[in-house]
């Protein structure tokens, strides 16, 4: 969603094949944190022991918790699984470590974006990207609602959307209207995900949870008939977990092919 320069990710039902429809359409094939910083998970002391060989600095083994899970996306870009290493290989150096903006329902966040407003209830519940000054800003009390229902890796998901829209932005390959835009963040989260699992970085319960989110929070306002390029258009529950799965089971062409529509579809 798209406020004044924002992009915002805010809009889980047992719909799982919804996310095997992703598949089939593509062919198959609580530590605080200061804002400005990134959240910076512990090593646990039960990860893999595969870890131990891994470059300083990078966690390793299947997430359990909330600091192995956050690990997926603050790793730096030698980790493997990493959301930093996947977009450095697809971005090179115009990917740099992102900067993450903490804050709370009723506040604006620290960033270009929240002092862009004198409405700090635009924030509330949310999360996005910023371009004015490339920073995700998050609220807290959404991801912990998030964990809280369905464990560390929603939040993840959710950010892992957002540095989709970042990615969008730096390739210079931003959708035509909003719903496809999203889609496409929609699908690059997806894409991230396979990434972190490939790695053995991710049970597959996450990524079904994944999807249960997307199609929960899908568009459906007016029943699902606003207008594709309306400012705050995401794609409905059934797009977003098709959108999620296209970047799961292929790769980021699919993504981009999404990102490209004029309608918002994704087929």
């Amino acid at each position: 969603m798209k406020i004044s320069g924002v992009s915002h990710f805010l809009r889980v039902g047992g719909l799982l094949t919804a996310l095997a429809l992703g598949a089939t359409a593509c062919g198959s094939s609580s530590a605080s944190k200061k804002a400005g910083s990134t959240p910076a998970p512990s090593t646990s002391s039960n990860a893999d022991t595969s870890a131990q060989r891994l470059p300083a600095g990078c966690h390793g083994g299947v997430a359990h918790d909330v600091d192995s899970t956050l690990a997926i996306l603050t790793d730096p870009a030698n980790c493997p699984g990493s959301v930093n290493a996947y977009w450095k290989t697809q971005l090179g150096d115009k990917w740099t470590p992102p900067v993450f903006i903490p804050y709370r329902d009723g506040e604006a966040p620290q960033d270009a974006c929240g002092a862009a407003t004198s409405d700090p209830q635009q924030f509330a519940d949310n999360a996005f990207y910023c371009p004015r000054d490339d920073t995700v800003a998050y609220s807290r009390d959404l991801l912990n609602s998030l964990y809280k229902s369905g464990g560390p890796f929603l939040p993840v998901v959710v950010l892992m959307h957002e540095l989709g829209h970042r990615a969008d932005r730096i390739a210079g390959v931003t959708g035509p209207i909003s719903r496809s835009e999203e889609n496409q963040a929609d699908c690059s989260s997806g894409v991230t995900t396979a990434f972190a699992r490939t790695a053995h970085r991710l049970p597959l319960s996450d990524v079904l949870g994944a999807a249960r989110l997307l199609f929960k929070i899908g568009d459906t306002r007016n029943f699902g008939s606003e207008l594709a390029a309306s400012p705050n258009a995401h794609g409905t529950p059934t797009q977003r977990v098709v959108a999620f799965g296209r970047g799961y089971f292929q790769n980021i062409k699919a993504c981009r092919s999404l990102g490209q529509s004029s309608t918002g579809s994704v087929a």
